[in-house]
């Protein structure tokens, strides 16, 4: 976890290791008492004694300028153990970057994660006039993740060049919603002038691409 370091450049050279999950790691909703997997009435939140929150890979927030590149992210999933529904969209991303003013990613793989392989927010964008984020994306693959391939939950200013977001929920252990290659789902905020090109969204348990929030603007595809 890195955060607030707002007078440098993070870099993260991978140099081509392998970051994984250990086995075993609780995932979702449990009874508290017995440990066994439960599906409780309502969603579990944060605080419910009932959810196991797995935690991010990596988490990058408020930073100036962030670098990830030649590192591989393996969530593991099929060997997690695996709670009820209400709790499965709890933390388990391979790679979350939160307002962050810069971000380049490049040449990295985050497959196999119990919930998505890559997400990006900045809530703190609240309207189409607020500053730019820049973030660049190129030669991301993302596999077999839980519930996306990519969630990007807000922003302005994102392009992507030949990254992968296939078989999100084929991963064999469990598929949650909406189970799509990316999700452009802005929070309290909006994600604005995304352009993707040459990038795949195939073969995944939902949507290819899903976007179905009004705040979500000024999107281009080219040869996807």
């Amino acid at each position: 976890k890195i955060t607030n370091a707002r007078k440098r450049k993070v870099i993260i050279d991978g140099q081509g290791s392998s970051i994984k999950f250990n086995d075993g790691l609780a995932f979702g909703c449990f009874n508290p008492y017995t440990g066994e997997p439960f599906d409780p009435c309502e969603p579990a939140f944060y605080y419910d004694p009932w959810f196991a929150d797995i935690g991010q890979m990596l988490y990058l927030a408020d930073n100036r300028r962030v670098e990830v590149f030649d590192i591989l992210l393996d969530g593991n999933v099929n060997a997690l153990h695996i709670g009820g529904r209400g709790g499965r969209d709890c933390a388990g991303t391979g790679l979350y970057m939160y307002r962050n003013e810069y971000a380049y990613l490049h040449d990295m793989e985050s497959s196999y994660c119990p919930l998505d392989g890559l997400g990006i927010g900045a809530w703190h964008v609240m309207s189409n006039d607020d500053p730019c984020t820049p973030h660049y994306i190129d030669n991301l693959e993302c596999y077999y993740n839980g519930r996306q391939g990519f969630s990007w939950v807000g922003g302005i200013g994102l392009t992507m060049t030949n990254s992968i977001f296939n078989y999100t929920g084929k991963n064999g252990a469990y598929v949650t919603a909406p189970g799509a290659g990316m999700d452009i789902e802005p929070g309290t905020g909006v994600a604005r002038e995304g352009r993707f090109y040459d990038c795949e969204f195939v073969n995944n348990h939902g949507m290819g691409m899903v976007s179905g929030n009004t705040a979500t603007s000024k999107m281009r595809f080219y040869n996807c």
